[in-house]
């Protein structure tokens, strides 16, 4: 709104991401304000709302050994 001083999220999801492209790598954190799925039977529907609201952010991966380490399941049609 004109004249605040804060941004605030009034439509749709928000991701917020902080990368380094650091000389050793590229270093990178993000967050959603609710979740990876719209989909309320999933465990990952609100699993960062959590870490939102006390402004953490959780680990993102780019590269494709990092994404590889850590995905629960693979798609490959």
């Amino acid at each position: 709104m004109p004249g605040q001083k804060r941004w605030y999220g009034a439509r749709g999801n928000t991701c917020t991401a902080v990368i380094n492209f650091a000389p050793k790598g590229l270093e990178a954190r993000s967050i959603l304000v609710l979740g990876q799925t719209a989909d309320p039977a999933s465990p990952h529907h609100t699993d960062q709302a959590s870490l939102c609201a006390t402004q953490r952010f959780k680990p993102a991966w780019y590269i494709r050994k990092e994404v590889r380490k850590h995905s629960e399941r693979t798609y490959r049609p």
